[in-house]
């Protein structure tokens, strides 16, 4: 994994003159983490460099017309989520089952030009099938390590799944189109520098014919734990995202060389579920 860091040389004096915990000996920074958040702490440690900013070419806008045969299709025009400065990437996009024309989106968001700062996931809405957007470029119920994964039930309540700022695992939920949003803990980080539940996905079972329709679903990969790290974990809610049940490790059977990651959740038409992931060996 290549990771690119950009900070400025005021936070990395701040940084420098921050509290920290002692390092633990001989720590070798993880290359399998792709999560910014872990990388600053990397940084505030001095483990890791990092690149001078550099301004980035200003982007071309254009579209690609996509074919299917038999399919009608045109040309539709890019509209931007926000005309914010900010940069957005990582994003995750889910439409209201009961509402086509509402979409909730959530991006990895940083303020450009990127110093270093983020925001970590966002929200942002449609409310007539994506012609405009509202809402914000902040961290979604507050500050949080990003990587979104978005969510609505059949009740149209949204949620968006990120890595909490301890490094565990949270979401952040809304039940009047993304005005307001409140957090929710899923499952803590194990604990200690470079202990982190990464790469998650969000998934509820929306089908109206499944017994167990309602239910969330909430996967990672776990690294930096003595117990299980580099394997897939899995959390169960039962009441719309309230309390989320004891993770489940579900890769144990899978001899990964170096890890599984890049879990994928969904559910058939009566409550089956189903997790897909990419092995790293």
């Amino acid at each position: 994994v290549l990771c690119l860091l950009i900070f400025s040389s005021t936070e990395i004096k701040a940084q420098e003159n921050s509290t920290r915990k002692p390092l633990p000996p001989k720590y070798v920074p993880d290359l399998r983490i792709d999560n910014m958040g872990y990388w600053r702490q990397l940084v505030e440690y001095g483990l890791v460099t990092v690149q001078p900013a550099k301004k980035a070419p200003l982007p071309l806008l254009k579209s690609t017309l996509i074919s299917t045969p038999g399919i009608a299709t045109y040309d539709s025009p890019d509209i931007p989520v926000t005309d914010n400065n900010s940069l957005q990437s990582e994003n995750s996009v889910f439409t209201d089952p009961s509402d086509a024309s509402f979409i909730v989106n959530s991006n990895n968001s940083h303020p450009a030009p990127y110093v270093g700062t983020q925001f970590g996931a966002d929200a942002l809405q449609s409310a007539d099938g994506g012609q405009s957007w509202e809402g914000t470029v902040q961290g979604v119920g507050g500050y949080n390590f990003g990587d979104p994964a978005t969510a609505i039930n059949l009740q149209g309540r949204m949620f968006i799944g990120t890595i909490f700022s301890g490094g565990g695992q949270g979401i952040a939920y809304s039940d009047d189109r993304g005005t307001t949003w409140k957090k929710k803990a899923v499952a803590p980080s194990p604990g200690g520098l470079g202990s982190i539940l990464d790469k998650n996905h969000l998934w509820v079972d929306n089908s109206p014919d499944s017994p167990y329709e309602g239910n969330l679903y909430d996967g990672w990969t776990v690294f930096g734990s003595d117990d299980g790290s580099g394997h897939l974990q899995v959390s169960r809610s039962l009441d719309n995202g309230m309390a989320w049940q004891n993770p489940k490790t579900i890769s144990d059977n899978v001899a990964a060389g170096s890890h599984n990651q890049g879990i994928n959740i969904h559910t058939g038409p009566l409550g089956e579920v189903y997790a897909v992931w990419a092995v790293y060996d």
